[in-house]
């Protein structure tokens, strides 16, 4: 198969640029981003093409037999605008290049916080659940946008075939985000009211789900989440910070004037974030392409840890 993947030198792109390497399902690898991959593969054919360009995004695409889409703004941003239009545009744009072209299947790399962080979200929420999103974080917002989006489309269009793959935050041996920041410090706030369970997923294992649903050619909508989770309490405590607990209006107000003087990395959009759990359930995957993740929750928290100590983080 000559697969075309979007965001193929950032975190996830890199991951699975090496694990494809030795997937014999995939012959060819299409990628493209604004900047070079971070490794080399014998089976790579580089575009320099933002997603937001749609008639770069169809020259690159032609002649590829499915499409994997992970081009997307994680890390927080000051310029929402450039957000907007990267998430939702440039993932709008990767969906119609794939009828413009005749590419007949879509797998979407899309995420737990689809959901939203609601306090009548089930524990744990199967594939079925609605993605309710949150316009409260931008993250969460373009997931579910998107979800939407490419559910509408799918709809006007059964010649696409489409899979979406939601995982739980991911770690690994290369961790250097918000996560690893924040229990980095020996301090922070924690909501009042509010300790919501997190589930961890190691790198390695959302590139293996990607290749089993390459080799299955699996679709439909699948967690790739670990089994168990762990409470923010119970985080805050293993990493030995002192955590007061505060209202969350008052908050949002404290991490957006920190964000505002450069003070933190993140802004309110990610406080918001973790006011309720957002669990999933993996056993669809697990019981239709024997799927199963290698670590818990727990024993990857401890990545996290990890890379909080390192120098400079």
């Amino acid at each position: 198969m000559r697969l075309f993947i979007s965001g193929i030198s950032g975190y996830l792109g890199t991951v699975v640029l090496r694990a494809l390497e030795e997937d014999a399902s995939v012959s060819e690898i299409v990628g493209v981003d604004l900047r070079p991959p971070a490794v080399e593969s014998c089976k790579l054919e580089f575009h320099a093409v933002d997603v937001r360009d749609a008639a770069g995004i169809r020259k690159a695409m032609r002649g590829c037999g499915a499409a994997l889409h992970m081009a997307f703004v994680l890390d927080e941003i000051r310029d929402k605008e450039k957000t907007y239009d990267i998430n939702i545009n440039g993932s709008k744009n990767v969906f119609r290049a794939c009828l413009d072209t005749g590419t007949p299947w879509l797998i979407q790399v899309s995420s737990m916080a689809a959901f939203g962080a609601h306090p009548d979200n089930p524990f744990p929420m199967s594939e079925d659940e609605y993605p309710r999103g949150d316009c409260r974080c931008y993250y969460s917002y373009s997931k579910a946008e998107i979800e939407h989006y490419l559910y509408r489309l799918s709809q006007q269009h059964p010649e696409l075939a489409v899979t979406i793959l939601r995982p739980c935050v991911i770690v690994g041996r290369r961790l250097d985000n918000t996560i690893s920041w924040v229990f980095s410090r020996k301090f922070a706030l924690s909501l009042r009211g509010c300790d919501p369970h997190t589930q961890f997923l190691h790198e390695d294992d959302l590139a293996s789900a990607i290749s089993l649903v390459l080799h299955e050619q699996a679709k439909g909508i699948y967690h790739v989440t670990s089994d168990d989770t762990i409470s923010f309490s119970e985080m805050t405590e293993r990493a030995g910070m002192i955590a007061p607990a505060v209202p969350a209006d008052l908050m949002c107000r404290i991490v957006d004037l920190a964000y505002r003087f450069r003070l933190s990395p993140f802004s309110s959009h990610w406080v918001n974030m973790f006011r309720y759990s957002m669990v999933g359930s993996n056993e669809k995957i697990k019981r239709e392409l024997g799927w199963q993740p290698s670590y818990t929750s727990r024993e990857l928290f401890e990545l996290v840890l990890e890379a909080g100590r390192r120098p400079g983080a």
